[in-house]
């Protein structure tokens, strides 16, 4: 039977905790992965000193990736190995296709007869490592996997700015064995509650602090999005999480910015914050309920979708400055520099605009789909031959 071997140089550097999941249990996804793919069977082992990982992290998080390979283990000296076996050093943390490259070239380069040379290099790779330099090999991976959880849909100022402390924040959270994305989605709603209670204390050190914490806000939204994907663990009942998360914590600076801002001279800030609060919130339903009925998880984004369909420089530009991230960013420093009234009315009007374009979209989407129904209907209507 042939065989991948994957060799850890100890039990350390195995159960090394890599962006959140242990280094053996991410091996052992992507090889479970790349067995799928060859054509020729093969049993996927992991060698490691001692042949044991009495570790229950370990354990558990490799019954949850790849609960087949939970029992798959072997002591590095009682290997024997035999022609066409496929050693890999488990510290490097292949990718699948990887996997099934390196397969593919070592049938092509007909070393099957030689199986102990390509072992031999596995074990110089670690010695020549030492155990500090694996060590360090495994702590560059975590902040790679890290730094790759970003969104292709991320605006200017997440991928500028939010991501380098999202992504500092989440190393750190994934030190624990027992963080999971809704942790990070719980601190982003007592971020917004506190923000909230700030703004509303009527105070200009409130309204100060309720802006920064609305930034602080849209930071911390990026972490359990990141905490989710370096974890396998995005789900659907987590992004609807998120997405309400969101949009309650925007619809709670507006009202609260204009609290703060009537509380200190401005006499119609509350009702121009009322006003966008009714336009912001009656959008956000109005795409949340048709999310739903497309039985997609809840979320805001099909206006975006539409808009990069049309592949626009100024439609990006256009999605860029109305995402949650540049609002975040552009309230705090213009509240600092005293414009909170001027982005309190920018924000209302542009929420009253994005409720008009929400009305449309869904609207017309609605006559597409029924018109899509009426003609399924007539298409499946016997036609009647009859003389």
């Amino acid at each position: 039977m042939l065989r991948m071997i994957f060799v850890f140089a100890s039990a350390e550097t195995a159960a090394a905790n890599v962006a959140g999941v242990p280094a053996i249990a991410r091996v052992a996804r992507e090889a479970a992965s790349a067995a799928k793919d060859l054509s020729d069977c093969r049993v996927i082992v992991f060698a490691l000193p001692g042949g044991n990982l009495e570790d229950d992290w370990c354990d558990s998080e490799i019954s949850r990736l790849a609960p087949d390979l939970a029992k798959c283990f072997i002591a590095t000296e009682e290997l024997v190995p035999t022609a066409g076996d496929l050693f890999f050093a488990g510290e490097i943390l292949l990718a699948a296709g990887n996997i099934v490259a390196a397969h593919h070239q070592l049938k092509t380069a007909a070393v099957e007869a030689r199986p102990l040379e390509t072992l031999n290099q596995v074990l110089r790779f670690h010695e020549q490592k030492g155990s500090a330099g694996l060590l360090g090999l495994l702590r560059q991976s975590g902040r790679a996997i890290i730094r790759n959880t970003a969104k292709a849909s991320d605006g200017i100022v997440s991928r500028q700015f939010n991501r380098l402390i999202s992504n500092r924040i989440s190393m750190v959270l994934l030190q624990a064995h027992s963080v999971r994305p809704f942790h990070a989605t719980l601190a982003a709603a007592l971020t917004a509650l506190l923000m909230f209670g700030c703004l509303a204390s009527g105070t200009f050190a409130g309204l100060i602090a309720g802006a920064v914490l609305f930034q602080l806000a849209s930071v911390i939204d990026g972490v359990d999005g990141e905490i989710a994907r370096a974890t396998f663990r995005e789900s659907r009942i987590g992004a609807t999480l998120d997405s309400l998360t969101d949009a309650v914590t925007n619809l709670a600076f507006l009202v609260g910015l204009g609290l703060s801002l009537t509380q200190q001279g401005s006499s119609n800030a509350l009702a121009i914050g009322l006003a966008g609060f009714a336009c912001l919130g009656t959008g956000l339903a109005l795409l949340g309920g048709h999310a739903t009925i497309s039985g997609r998880p809840v979320n805001f984004d099909a206006l975006k979708h539409v808009v990069r369909r049309q592949q626009s420089f100024w439609g990006d530009w256009l999605i860029w400055l109305t995402m949650r991230d540049f609002l975040a960013l552009a309230s705090a420093v213009m509240v600092m520099l005293g414009f909170g009234y001027q982005f309190l009315k920018l924000f209302a009007l542009g929420s009253l605009m994005w409720l008009l374009a929400a009305m449309v979209f869904v609207f017309h989407d609605f006559l597409q789909t029924r018109r899509k129904k009426n003609q399924n209907k007539r298409s499946d209507c016997p036609i009647d031959t009859a003389p």
